[in-house]
């Protein structure tokens, strides 16, 4: 692996800022598959970062627990706030949006490591968040 840990370093960020963000719009939704796919990627988000955490800790390198205060990891929650009162197609293509973003930060993070067996698990979360946006996908066409 280089020496350079941005890309996964701002990975971890976004991933404690879509679990925040996950778990503030909770708070205005009622609909039970909506409810059910934000519980589960909340709690995916923070298993994930709890992982790179780890990864991290092993090689004294120390993260920001916080999250981050980037215009566009928050406007990207502020939307999902916003598009509640639209309905659950526009929630829903929101969604789908912001993991499509984190898809992209891990393809990245992925290239920085290249065959760093250390950093494998990366492709698991990837395969994971991959297989989330197939599955809104599947249900925005249903």
């Amino acid at each position: 692996m280089t020496n350079d840990h941005k890309p996964i370093e701002k990975l971890y960020t976004r991933m404690i800022d879509s679990r925040d963000g996950y778990n503030d719009a909770l708070d205005s939704v009622s609909d039970g598959f909506l409810r059910t796919i934000m519980t589960e990627l909340r709690n995916e988000r923070a298993e994930f970062a709890q992982t790179l955490r780890s990864v991290f800790a092993s090689k004294d390198i120390n993260l920001d627990e916080d999250g981050s205060l980037l215009a566009s990891a928050h406007r990207m929650f502020v939307n999902l706030r916003d598009t509640l009162s639209e309905g659950d197609d526009a929630v829903l293509a929101e969604i789908r949006r912001g993991e499509q973003s984190l898809r992209d930060l891990y393809e990245d993070a992925m290239k920085a490591v290249d065959t760093d067996a250390e950093w494998s698990f990366l492709t698991h979360q990837r395969d994971r968040i991959d297989q989330g946006i197939a599955r809104l996908d599947h249900k925005r066409a249903a």
